[in-house]
């Protein structure tokens, strides 16, 4: 058996206590020679350099095992056989706090004022606005499992996933744990393609959080923005240098990359943020579509205050640089093209996009097929030229501003070359598109689209 005990030093009072009780571990020990032991406590094994001084002293050190406190320029504090507490900031808080300390046992601050009535007010005024200070300072901390290798501080999350690493310095009896990258702090996410800024990203050590902002929330107020938060998702965080990190949900890995110049970050393959998106016609016709919000792994319509309606919520996938957004069980196309402006939706369940109305003059007779975007339309003929009520009927995707009687309804699908109607009547009709969807035409003539 063997125990391992934490000394008293000048931070670990800031520490839960909890988690530096002296602990006792029983284990197996072999012996290789008079100088060394191999130690194996559950799965965790280490080389141990025994040394004899005296009847009463005996010495042992472990060649991985840390014990004890690392202050500069990072914090650690090694106790058990494998556990660590590390801190980047906990260094500042102590030295913030010591400097405030100093502040506070000057007394030559309020030394001129003759009143000591008024003095004494100063003064206790003076040190209840240094411990209002001092309550802000804080400080975060990663407790948990260490390994040690060739001088470098493997940290794992709980699932002993390697998260980070730290350098050991060691120099004569000192040791310094220097970071290879900041591993606190906060970073604004710009979004994929409007390249403003949506969100932020709060590194915590193992853990990380996006906090995503209301679209319309840079309000000033006294010169300060006020950023109002809507949404948080949270991940793990793997560090693979400065400027790249994994975050990780249980079923999803994406990269996030950091620019050293604007201290700001961006997904890969994500989109992030409020983009108005329409829906384009292969005959070069738009038309809006709705709002969407995005984060890490949903696209949401937003109410009319740009509030996120949960009730409204899609998936959403790039690949190979054409984003995919399953709404209702159909799935929206974009190609990305124009993607700084807005998303357009050119595809549906992979058929172009096509709405719009095209129009002929038979003899004395006007004729019109119209389209919708939800892939109904209608086939309608007049003695006068109703363009703009067939335009109309387009626009809010309707035929009650028709005569019925002069109206033949139907559904179609479409490709890059025809078009294939069914009338409900029951009768089939086949349309061919030329000149870049700008008309349709059959075996009776050619149709030209209504501007």
């Amino acid at each position: 058996n063997f125990s391992m005990t934490i000394m008293s030093n000048i931070i670990i009072k800031k520490f839960n206590n909890q988690f530096l009780r002296e602990k006792k571990k029983s284990g197996k020990y072999q012996v290789i020679n008079d100088t060394l032991l191999i130690v194996k406590v559950g799965n965790y094994t280490d080389t141990c350099y025994y040394k004899f001084i005296d009847d009463v002293t005996n010495v042992v050190q472990f060649k991985h095992t840390l014990h004890g406190e690392v202050i500069e320029p990072s914090y650690g504090i090694f106790y058990d056989v494998d556990s660590v507490i590390y801190s980047q900031s906990v260094g500042s808080v102590v030295r913030s706090n010591a400097f405030t300390d100093s502040l506070a046992m000057i007394d030559s601050t309020f030394k001129n004022i003759a009143d000591k009535k008024l003095r004494k007010e100063l003064e206790k005024e003076y040190q209840n606005k240094l411990n209002e200070y001092k309550k802000t300072l804080s400080f975060n901390y990663f407790k948990g499992r260490y390994k040690l290798i060739n001088n470098e501080l493997l940290l794992f999350q709980e699932d002993s996933i390697c998260f980070g690493k730290v350098k050991l310095v060691k120099d004569g009896i000192n040791s310094q744990l220097v970071p290879y990258y900041d591993m606190e702090g906060t970073i604004d996410l710009i979004s994929q393609y409007t390249h403003v800024s949506y969100a932020s990203l709060q590194k915590r050590y193992d853990k990380a959080w996006v906090e995503y902002y209301h679209p319309k929330s840079n309000i000033r107020k006294e010169d300060l923005i006020i950023l109002i938060p809507i949404h948080t998702d949270s991940f793990n965080i793997q560090y693979i240098n400065e400027s790249k990190y994994k975050l990780c949900t249980t079923i999803d890995t994406t990269l996030v990359r950091v620019s050293p110049f604007t201290r700001s970050a961006k997904f890969k393959n994500k989109v992030g943020g409020y983009y108005n998106t329409r829906l384009k016609s292969h005959n070069g016709k738009e038309m809006f579509y709705k709002p969407l919000y995005f984060i890490y792994d949903k696209a949401y319509e937003l109410y009319d205050d740009y509030t996120i309606n949960f009730k409204k919520e899609y998936t959403y996938l790039i690949s190979d640089s054409v984003l995919f957004v399953v709404v209702d069980h159909d799935t929206l196309v974009d190609e990305l093209k124009n993607a700084w402006k807005s998303f357009s939706f050119s595809y549906v369940n992979n058929e172009p996009v096509l709405f719009g109305a095209y129009s002929r003059k038979n003899d004395n007779q006007f004729q019109f097929y119209f389209f919708f975007e939800n892939g109904e339309g209608g086939f309608y003929t007049s003695k006068t030229n109703d363009y703009k009520q067939i335009r109309e009927s387009v626009r809010i995707s309707s035929t009650h501003l028709l005569n019925r009687n002069r109206l033949k309804e139907f559904t179609f699908t479409s490709s890059e070359d025809f078009l294939w109607i069914t009338y409900k009547d029951g009768d089939y009709e086949k349309l061919e598109l030329f000149n870049f969807f700008k008309g349709v035409r059959n075996k009776k003539g050619s149709y030209y689209l209504l501007n």
